[in-house]
């Protein structure tokens, strides 16, 4: 993720939660970890259930709704 992807990523984050940007580096890391779940192939209800799981363990609880639009955030800049 380069500089102005993280920027980004985090911005779109910070309108799902603020919760989800109180330790960036930590989403940044969950963001990279569920990119490395899309590359992988794993299916995409999958790597929806693994991305809620990552992210209710934080400051936010985001529900599938959240979860979506976090994963669209992800795919911006995960190829």
């Amino acid at each position: 993720m380069t500089g102005e992807q993280r920027t980004e990523y985090l911005a779109t984050l910070s309108t799902i939660d603020q919760g989800l940007v109180v330790n960036e580096d930590r989403a940044v890391s969950r963001g990279e970890s569920t990119c490395l779940d899309i590359r992988q192939g794993v299916p995409e209800g999958q790597v929806l259930k693994n991305l809620e799981a990552r992210i209710t363990e934080g400051n936010a609880t985001v529900k599938v709704e959240g979860a979506a639009l976090i994963l669209d955030a992800v795919k911006a800049w995960c190829r």
